[in-house]
């Protein structure tokens, strides 16, 4: 049964930073989740959404004793993920970690491919064995957590691309060998970068968030250069591709807008949207079913819900009079505002929101991650939902 109400789990039960959809499962709402606890022993947790029972539950536990600080599953294989996490991260024999303990390494596993029994929920004490999974191979190490896992688009899982600081790596995978192909100096001034994502226009490009600008990383020439100079008044926090309209991407930052940039012509934004009242906006990811809906999160507890058809691929929805009237959430500062409106918020989280993913099954699921390791599962509104549809 279809169901508007958002769906927790509570089931994680240890601060956490990373949620991934499992985009090579297209026959569930699959999701993964990681912990990132310094003194407890953290892991990873492979969750289902159901849309018959509206319930977000645990399928299996993976046992990774390391802070997870990101997540990315890989695209063609759905057992196989990478990871960010902190080394030795409690110290030699439990020890308070030195500063020579304390870098941050990313590697490639493999999980198990059979889930052990049938999901739980949080409050169902049957909650799946956790089981161990296997090193593939390790994608390097640095001071600072990697603040990007990118797989190509479109690729067959043996192309990945990290950043961490200001450094972007391009891994060449083959086997339990990863390759370092390309690395590009992305940030000037000593900065580090906040975000990253990859083109999947041209599978050369990828963009950077920056300080308050955006650059832009060959992978392909080893160059870097800057595309949009000053994209927020402060800092930059996330960046997303378009999945239909080359050149254009969205950002969000410190300054609590939500900017949409044609990089061809990026003297202007070809639209901003005030996206989080009084917090950072955090966090930006476009749906890649409908490219007129994107998800945002903020520092403010909040998830957002908008339908901005105004620069999306496909015509906009037909409006009846009047609708769309103070639908904005704040508004914008151009475009056609009956077009392009906060169409939700999805409340639930008592902390800021460190991570949205929407499901590679269908385009109507997105999730969100809060600090404190609540999860929520979300839908689009169905009224939202035709207006695309119809």
């Amino acid at each position: 049964m279809y169901s508007n109400a958002s769906a927790a789990y509570d089931g994680l039960k240890l601060p956490s930073r990373a949620l991934a959809a499992v985009t090579g499962d297209k026959d569930h709402h699959a999701f993964l989740a990681g912990t990132c606890c310094l003194k407890e022993a953290n892991e990873l947790q492979l969750l289902h959404f159901s849309d018959d029972t509206n319930e977000l539950t645990c399928a299996a536990v993976y046992s990774h004793p390391d802070e997870i600080w990101d997540l990315a599953p890989c695209p063609s294989d759905r057992n196989l993920v990478l990871s960010c996490h902190n080394n030795n991260a409690t110290g030699r024999g439990g020890a308070p970690p030195r500063s020579s303990d304390a870098a941050f390494g990313v590697m490639l596993w493999r999980l198990p491919a059979a889930i052990p029994q049938s999901p739980s929920s949080s409050g169902n004490s049957s909650e799946p064995a956790s089981q161990p999974i296997d090193k593939v191979a390790s994608l390097g190490s640095a001071a600072k957590p990697a603040c990007a896992l990118l797989w190509e688009p479109g690729g067959q899982g043996n192309r990945a691309v990290t950043v961490a600081g200001g450094d972007l790596v391009r891994w060449e995978l083959s086997g339990a060998a990863a390759r370092e192909a390309t690395t590009v100096r992305v940030t000037e001034g000593g900065a580090a970068a906040a975000a990253a994502a990859w083109d999947p226009h041209t599978r050369t490009s990828v963009a950077v968030a920056a300080g308050c600008g955006l650059r832009i990383a060959d992978t392909r020439s080893g160059g870097a250069f800057t595309a949009v100079a000053n994209a927020h008044r402060y800092a930059c926090r996330d960046v997303d591709y378009s999945p239909y309209k080359p050149s254009c991407v969205v950002t969000c930052g410190e300054d609590r807008l939500l900017r949409f940039w044609d990089l061809r012509a990026p003297g202007q934004p070809l639209k901003s949207v005030l996206a989080h009242r009084n917090h950072w906006a955090t966090r930006v990811a476009y749906n890649r079913f409908h490219d007129q809906l994107l998800a945002t999160a903020g520092s403010d507890a909040a998830v957002c819900l908008w339908r901005v058809s105004s620069l999306c691929a496909a015509p906009g929805p037909l409006l009846l009079d009047g609708e769309g009237d103070g639908g904005g959430g704040g508004g914008g500062e151009g475009g056609d505002g009956a077009a392009d409106v906060l169409a939700r918020t999805y409340g639930g989280h008592e902390d800021s929101v460190c991570a949205v993913a929407w499901s590679a099954r269908d385009a109507w699921v997105l999730t969100s991650l809060g600090h404190d390791g609540r999860v929520f599962a979300h839908h689009v509104p169905s009224a939202e939902k035709y207006k695309i549809l119809l």
